[in-house]
């Protein structure tokens, strides 16, 4: 327990150089900047791959079902009461 305190008494003692503030800015700047063009890369690729997997359909509902073929009407079946 002695060393624990003793080693917080030391890092509360601590002060980091100007330069050594400025260069954790710029390691953090870099890696923020490297992980922001990843990012964007990801989104721009889910975005080509959805795109590729969508099927443009110009069917009507009943033809996408299969239950009339395009520019043909079917009747109704008669009913006979």
């Amino acid at each position: 327990m002695m060393m624990e305190r003793d080693f917080e008494k030391l890092l509360g003692e601590m002060k980091p150089s100007k330069e050594m503030l400025l260069l954790s800015a710029d390691i953090f700047t870099d890696l923020w900047r490297a992980q922001r063009e990843a990012a964007k890369q990801e989104v721009e690729s889910i975005r080509r791959r959805n795109l590729s997997n969508c099927v443009h359909v110009s069917l009507k509902p009943a033809e996408a079902l299969g239950l009339r073929q395009a520019g043909t009407q079917k009747s109704r079946p008669e009913t006979r009461l």
